[in-house]
């Protein structure tokens, strides 16, 4: 995640862990503030990671959809427990959005 982080403009976490919904904010690679309990979690696990890539880094800020789905699905991410994987393209007026058993 640190990585991510330090080529975001910004970058936003959800933690669903131990009963509790945990948020943390980045700017700049910077938490804006410190990781905390906003929520009850109910029966969620798992980590939502909502990111903009810094125009500083990346020439090109534009994803393909397909492209992402692919490394994904062979990224073998099951072997960390990352099932399913939530895959989702808010850039549009309409989400598009995979959910992959992997």
């Amino acid at each position: 995640m640190s990585v991510v982080n330090a080529l975001s403009t910004w970058l936003k976490l959800t933690i669903w862990r131990d009963g509790k919904e945990h948020s943390w904010s980045f700017r700049d690679g910077v938490a804006k503030a410190p990781l905390k309990a906003s929520g009850n979690a109910k029966d969620k696990r798992g980590t939502e990671v909502t990111f903009l890539p810094s125009p500083k880094t990346f020439t090109m800020l534009e994803f393909d959809f397909a492209t992402l789905e692919h490394r994904f699905a062979r990224a073998g991410l099951s072997e960390f427990g990352a099932s399913p994987l939530v895959l989702a393209d808010q850039r549009h007026a309409v989400e598009k959005r995979e959910e992959m058993k992997i």
